[in-house]
């Protein structure tokens, strides 16, 4: 599946419980994801991580 800002929240939606916990980096395009809570990281301040809040796990990972 690809996913852009298109199509990001439907996808959250459809495959995100909305209980969990969303980590992003400052995309708009999940500002209002239905989700029970939404972490985030600021790449625009140098930030890669915040509390639980990293994106370098999901950066890393490329399907074959």
């Amino acid at each position: 599946m690809t996913m852009d800002h298109r199509t990001a929240v439907g996808l959250v939606r459809e495959h995100v419980h909305p209980d969990s916990t969303l980590v992003t980096d400052q995309a708009q395009h999940y500002k209002f994801a239905p989700v029970a809570d939404h972490q985030t990281v600021d790449h625009s301040k140098f930030e890669w991580v915040r509390g639980i809040a990293s994106t370098n796990t999901l950066e890393g990972f490329f399907p074959c």
